[in-house]
């Protein structure tokens, strides 16, 4: 996955490919606008000691009310972002089942998510492995290409239930039986 000029590979494993997307532009959002309300701050502060000073001119006083403006209209911007951010955070929940299967090399630069955990490849990339999200966190496990997991994209029929077996004797959950591996739930 990726290619060795290090591209910038995003992997959305177990949910909607925009829920993450939308989480990441959100979170940038209300990072730049802090930082620019920061900024606003510090500059209505220094027009602030020249008007207290009494070196002001109508120019500062102009420059002064439109900084104002600009924050208020900018506090409003980043309490909207705010206020969808914890809604869109508990929307991006993996599903239990994800797994990713690396059989050969993962490179540099793919940023792999499960809902809201981020696993970013190494330096070196990544060759013959297994990623999964469980309680919490990212589980690292390594790929026996002769013990290939089993990887379900169906659900069971209406009629099935998670204790039933196919015709051929496996599981309908997807549990591995002997000699075979599966993910874990």
């Amino acid at each position: 996955m990726g290619n060795f000029n290090e591209a910038e590979t995003h992997l959305a494993i177990g949910v909607d490919p925009i829920l993450p997307r939308d989480y990441r532009a959100t979170a940038r959002g209300i990072e730049s606008g802090q930082k620019d309300h920061d900024k606003m701050e510090f500059q209505l502060e220094q027009l602030g000691r020249l008007v207290k000073e009494g070196r002001a001119d109508e120019r500062v006083l102009q420059a002064q009310v439109q900084l104002q403006e600009s924050v208020s209209s900018l506090e409003q911007e980043l309490a909207t972002l705010k206020a969808r951010f914890p809604g869109l955070r508990e929307r991006i929940t993996a599903s239990r089942k994800s797994i990713v299967v690396v059989e050969e090399t993962m490179f540099k630069g793919v940023v792999v998510t499960f809902g809201t955990l981020e696993y970013q490849v190494p330096e070196a990339g990544v060759r013959k492995m297994i990623l999964k999200a469980r309680e919490g966190q990212i589980i690292e496990a390594g790929f026996n290409f002769h013990e290939r997991p089993v990887l379900v994209f169906d659900a069971p029929s209406d009629g099935a239930t998670a204790d039933e077996t196919t015709t051929d004797g496996t599981p309908t959950d997807g549990t591995p039986t002997s000699g075979e591996f599966a993910a874990p739930d």
